[in-house]
């Protein structure tokens, strides 16, 4: 792992278009999630390197998002397209990588402005969570990390 130890912690949420990794699924829900996206959270003051030379950043899994398909949903069919993309999160292995250049080339979403879903064109993006003010001594990295996971699933990114 390399620390960059000029720079603070600086989390992101990296939302990644996951719908064909859902391809074998029940294609009644399926029709109507739409686009399903797997949102990380990562800390881009920190790099490791995976048996290569090329940097990536370690993406930690928080939960499968579903974007719709701009119809409205019943109650139920809400409810049974929830229930099924939770189901499906078991599987999805809790930490992944992803090269640096890659995370950097994403487009950059503003919640604020109504941007929740990478463009269609794009196979993700990124929301910048901020960066830690807490010094290093006072938090340790498992906790801020555990912190801004909870704050992603909390604040419905």
């Amino acid at each position: 792992m390399v620390v960059d130890s000029q720079m603070k912690r600086k989390f992101v949420l990296i939302k990644l278009d996951e719908t064909r990794n859902w391809e074998h699924g029940d294609p009644a829900i399926l029709a109507k999630a739409g686009r399903i996206f797997g949102l990380y959270v990562a800390d881009l003051s920190v790099g490791v390197h995976c048996c290569e030379l090329t940097r990536s950043y370690e993406l930690n899994f928080v939960e499968s998002q579903w974007e719709g398909t701009g119809k409205e949903l019943s109650e139920e069919d809400r409810e049974a397209v929830h229930d099924y993309v939770m189901e499906g999160d078991r599987d999805t292995p809790l930490v992944s990588y992803m090269h640096c250049s890659n995370v950097n080339a994403l487009p950059v979403l503003d919640p604020k402005k109504g941007e929740c879903f990478p463009p269609k064109e794009k196979g993700g993006a990124m929301i910048e969570l901020g960066e830690c003010d807490q010094d290093e001594d006072e938090v340790s990295d498992e906790d801020a990390l555990e912190g801004m996971m909870e704050y992603v699933r909390t604040n419905g990114f």
